[in-house]
């Protein structure tokens, strides 16, 4: 299949400030870029569709440079929370989501941000507790490096006021005790006794994030999923699934978190390197926390904080 798109205000993004009129398209693959009239002379034929952009804009697809793609997918399907504004709001959102739930399930949120609040006082795992002292629940943070759980959720995992910190990560604690609060590595914990994730469960979620991410006109990202999700071949494989699918053509670029390291090391070899255009060259390695979290390590108090 050939096209040419013309009259438009095309920005090949080759250098800057460029912009151009036409794209001459094979087989899915740009050609050449120019003017219309310089297109027109050199592709047009009879076999070639043409499609008049009448003076609007175009642009390459996209690539997102700082993405967790299964992340993404599985939030899709969960709570959202990042247009909540106030922590009570937060809680109303997840009253209602309850709702929807069969009793015990685990109530599961994702985005909360307590800096886009009137008062930006982080969630008390008592204030879930009131609403929920028999259902687990977990929120996490915008930048997932902090959640607040409830006391159901505490007593899953084994948590309790004399458990000490992990490597890595904070258990929250205030004068009350345990306050739901949890940094970093200490998610971990929490992430123990939360639902398995199932080759299906992953499959679907990424299928979302796919469809979601190219309605927006994204054609690839770069990620970094393959620590979270039980072990790297599972979720390669998932990738594999996914998006070698004829009518997918998606750029994929891993990044690999420290941790999974070993194991991306022993699954990679058997991975075909062609497969929906899939790189592995980076790592992403981990040294401290995060500053919205509060999680980053820093010589003086965070405000508010004593």
């Amino acid at each position: 299949m050939q096209t040419i798109y013309y009259n438009g205000k095309v920005y090949p993004m080759t250098s800057e400030h460029s912009i151009e009129e036409a794209v001459f398209v094979k087989d899915g693959v740009i050609q050449a870029v120019g003017s219309t009239s310089e297109i027109m002379n050199n592709f047009k034929q009879a076999e070639v569709e043409l499609i008049d952009l009448d003076g609007h804009v175009m642009f390459p697809g996209f690539v997102d440079s700082h993405a967790h793609m299964l992340g993404y997918g599985f939030s899709l399907k969960r709570l959202d929370l990042s247009n909540a504004k106030s922590k009570e709001d937060v809680i109303e959102k997840l009253i209602r989501k309850a709702e929807e739930l069969p009793q015990h399930e685990w109530l599961i949120g994702e985005g909360w941000n307590e800096n886009e609040w009137v008062q930006p006082h982080s969630i008390h795992r008592n204030e879930l507790d009131a609403h929920f002292p028999n259902r687990p629940v977990m929120i996490t943070r915008i930048c997932r490096h902090a959640m607040v759980v409830n006391s159901r959720a505490l007593e899953l995992a084994g948590v309790h006021s004399n458990t000490p910190d992990p490597s890595g990560g904070v258990i929250g604690r205030d004068d009350t005790g345990l306050n739901g609060l949890l940094l970093e590595n200490a998610q971990d914990i929490i992430h123990a006794v939360t639902p398995n994730f199932t080759s299906d469960s992953m499959t679907d979620a990424l299928t979302l994030a796919y469809e979601q991410m190219t309605s927006l006109g994204l054609t690839g990202v770069h990620t970094e999923d393959l620590a979270y999700y039980g072990n790297t071949e599972a979720v390669l494989d998932t990738y594999r699934a996914v998006l070698t699918k004829r009518e997918r053509q998606f750029r994929v670029h891993h990044l690999v978190h420290h941790e999974a390291i070993d194991d991306w090391a022993n699954s990679v070899g058997g991975v075909d390197q062609d497969w929906y255009g899939q790189t592995f060259s980076s790592m992403k390695i981990f040294a401290d926390g995060s500053l919205g979290g509060h999680s980053a390590w820093l010589s003086e108090p965070y405000r508010g904080e004593g």
